[in-house]
């Protein structure tokens, strides 16, 4: 591993027009120098094309850091939920797939409860009226009493 002068390889990332397919390295800095060497074979230097070239995660993530590249657009279309449902579902869907279906609608209903419970955020957790109004539609096709699809 070295570090390369990244002039020398500024024709293979051109922001405008045709990019050179390959460069030329002149020099290079092995990791830790301060001391830049000169490539003297072959004479006009080393082809070099961009797949040959890695770069360090630190330095990156801190160029991406300092440059807010990586920051997620915020979604203002309406308030946060107030529960994590999407989750919910994804351990719902795990636990019935290991664990089988309970018995009841009231069985399941504690089981949604209490995973609230362990997983809210904020204390938060929904009343068992609104995680029965959720799920009553789940259990019924669970139960085979509405057609699915």
């Amino acid at each position: 591993m070295v570090e390369v002068p990244i002039a020398e390889l500024m024709p293979m990332f051109r922001r405008f027009g045709p990019s050179d397919e390959q460069g030329r390295l002149k020099r290079v800095k092995p990791l830790g120098s301060a001391t830049w060497l000169n490539v003297t074979e072959p004479p006009d230097g080393l082809p070099i094309r961009s797949s040959d070239l890695l770069l360090a995660a630190g330095p990156l993530q801190q160029f991406e850091e300092e440059r807010e590249l990586l920051r997620r657009p915020t979604n203002n279309m309406g308030a946060n939920a107030r529960y994590d449902w999407e989750s919910m579902y994804a351990w719902l869907t795990w636990y019935l797939f290991e664990k089988g279906v309970p018995t009841t609608q009231s069985a399941l209903i504690a089981l949604v409860q209490d995973w609230f419970v362990q997983n809210s955020r904020t204390g938060e957790v929904p009343d068992e009226s609104t995680i029965r109004k959720r799920l009553t539609p789940l259990w019924r096709k669970l139960r085979g009493e509405e057609p699915v699809g």
